[in-house]
């Protein structure tokens, strides 16, 4: 089942429900719509099983957006445009600026994983914003350990795989 309502798309773990964020009635709206659909159908056909609350769960999903949109790219070239429309609408809207430092950490493996993995470049600049941020409270090593760890990102076979990354950066 498909909805669309709301500000949320999210796909239900069970894959029975997906809801897509309603966007404006415009050629653009209709193809960040679309996107939103490809990344969540993603979700549908490589996502195993739910994620937990909090941190640990915001950065398991943040990981699993990059592995499922990588995914669905590989299986579908043509996606790649509708998702990277949604990046660039959401980048554009300021919605990924950290304004605390776990929101720095989950910004700079977004901008990691949608820049340089799925080469989308409007939210590249997220990444020297997160890092300034991390750098001021935990020092350049701290972001060389995180950096070590995302590096691996593009090697994620499995939700299993995404959870194990997870912990590690947290």
């Amino acid at each position: 089942k498909i909805t669309v309502g709301g500000d949320g798309s999210y796909c239900k773990p069970d894959g029975s429900h997906i809801n897509i964020a309603r966007m404006p009635s415009t050629p653009l709206g209709r193809m960040l719509m679309t996107g939103l659909v490809f990344h969540e159908i993603g979700h549908k056909n490589h996502t195993k099983g739910g994620r937990p609350d909090g941190l640990l769960g915001d950065m398991m999903n943040v990981i699993e957006d990059i592995r499922v949109d990588t995914e669905t790219i590989k299986t579908r070239p043509g996606t790649c445009f509708n998702l990277e429309a949604v990046t660039t609408h959401y980048v554009n809207k300021g919605s990924l600026e950290p304004k605390i430092l776990p929101h720095a950490l989950l910004g700079k493996v977004m901008a990691y994983g949608f820049g340089k993995v799925l080469n989308q470049s409007a939210i590249l600049p997220l990444e020297t914003l997160c890092d300034t941020m991390m750098d001021d409270a935990f020092g350049q090593e701290f972001i060389d350990d995180v950096e070590t760890i995302i590096k691996d990102i593009p090697k994620l076979k499995s939700t299993k795989d995404t959870t194990e990354m997870a912990q590690k950066l947290i």
